[in-house]
């Protein structure tokens, strides 16, 4: 982590800060406040530890949170000189679930015959029916290395409908992923690979880059070590490895910054930035969840447009951009503080449940990829759109530790 650390703060300070004043990054560095950092990640550091003691799946969890969430949040508020609130809201979500969630409850158990493999297979194409009635199959092989992708994007959400939306995140954020790791795990390497293909045909559709990550990172934490402590690991060695070459591909391959530009500065410090923009946004002037249709009737929204696009033209002046808010920004423009301190409490009684699931470690991809949506999705979408509540379904069911079954055919 110290490496990771290290390595995040040399990206910021010749690289974000510099070349991305668009979105708001500068460099303005605040000695006092370097140094209050380094306090607060010798404090998760040594909690880390502490939690390594009680519960594997809970570190490899914490150290997520530390990867995409409190990381990036340190560096920007000292090396931008932000106000401490969002840092401060960061640092008590990661710390809330490395001191409550490891406690476990009794999760009533969903007893399961053996599975037809060829059953569920069958149930995952019935399920994808309608976006391949409604997209048909189509391949833009320029979108795997991340070209054309705004286009596609645009001609998805001009074709799609709420409910295939739906359908769509379910089948991305939840479904596929799982159906995919328990094909593998069975030892069903043809349906696995049929689950691989889906996934990448939903990429291709839609030019969503979350999708088409989600497949390598499922394969990762299904194949790469034994445990949780061995996965994390290895994903730390990966992670360093890869903020190493890619300025190396960046320059001397594709003669631009745009895996630079992805995968360091959207995925991983942008929504730090956010946070910080929404916090100043609505600070006195909250929403009270009136962005969501159900709580209108209770309250008043006071735009003519989501929130995202009012930020962006805001702060970014760019209309046209949606700027996602993740569950820190989401429970402070609705509720201030007291939001904030809902969402944590809800994110930390989350994987409390998680954890007494006992999740099976190859699974650990799914855990991943959800806590990288808490940056850049509210709440309730995460329940809602994102799937989360099927999660839960699945933790209770296929996704707990068992060894191989032969199930049928």
């Amino acid at each position: 982590m110290l490496i990771y650390y290290a390595i995040m703060e040399l990206y910021f300070l010749y690289f974000i800060g510099i070349e991305y004043s668009l979105f708001g990054f500068k460099l303005d560095f605040n000695l006092e406040k370097y140094a209050e950092t380094k306090i607060l990640f010798a404090i998760v550091l040594i909690q880390a530890i502490f939690i390594s003691k009680i519960s594997d799946f809970i570190y490899s969890i914490f150290i997520f949170f530390l990867v995409f969430f409190l990381v990036p949040s340190l560096i920007t508020y000292s090396f931008a000189d932000q106000d401490r609130g969002p840092l401060y809201s960061t640092f008590a979500l990661v710390v809330a679930v490395g001191v409550f969630s490891v406690f476990k409850f009794e999760v009533p158990e969903i007893k399961r015959e053996s599975l037809s493999f060829g059953a569920v297979m069958v149930l995952l194409i019935l399920v994808l029916a309608p976006i391949l009635f409604k997209f048909g199959i189509y391949f833009n092989l320029s979108n795997f290395v991340f070209e054309d992708i705004l286009k596609t994007r645009e001609q998805f959400d001009a074709n799609s409908t709420a409910w295939i939306n739906y359908l769509y995140n379910w089948l991305v954020k939840a479904v596929v992923p799982v159906v995919l790791v328990f094909f593998l795990i069975h030892k069903r390497y043809g349906y696995a690979l049929i689950s691989a293909i889906v996934l990448l045909y939903l990429f291709v559709i839609s030019g969503n880059k979350l999708v088409y990550i989600t497949t390598f990172v499922m394969l990762f934490f299904m194949f790469c070590g034994n445990g949780y402590f061995e996965k994390v690991k290895y994903l730390l060695f990966t992670l360093i490895a890869a903020l190493v070459v890619i300025p190396v591909v960046d320059k001397f391959v594709l003669n631009n910054h745009i895996l630079k530009g992805v995968f360091v500065m959207r995925m991983l410090f942008l929504p730090a930035q956010l946070n910080y923009n929404y916090f100043d946004f609505f600070e006195g002037n909250y929403l009270f969840f009136s962005e969501s249709n159900f709580f209108r009737m209770y309250s008043t929204y006071p735009y003519d447009r989501p929130v995202g696009f009012i930020i962006s033209e805001t702060y970014f002046n760019a209309p046209e951009m949606n700027a996602n808010n993740g569950i820190i920004s989401d429970g402070f423009m609705n509720l201030g503080y007291p939001g904030i301190a809902l969402n944590i409490l809800i994110v930390a009684f989350t994987f409390m449940f998680f954890n007494s699931t006992k999740p099976d470690p190859r699974y650990l991809g799914i855990f991943f990829v959800m806590i990288f949506l808490f940056l850049s999705a509210p709440m309730l979408s995460m329940f809602v759109t994102s799937g989360l509540w099927i999660i839960i379904l699945l933790s209770m069911t296929v996704m707990k530790a068992v060894k191989p079954t032969t199930g049928n055919v």
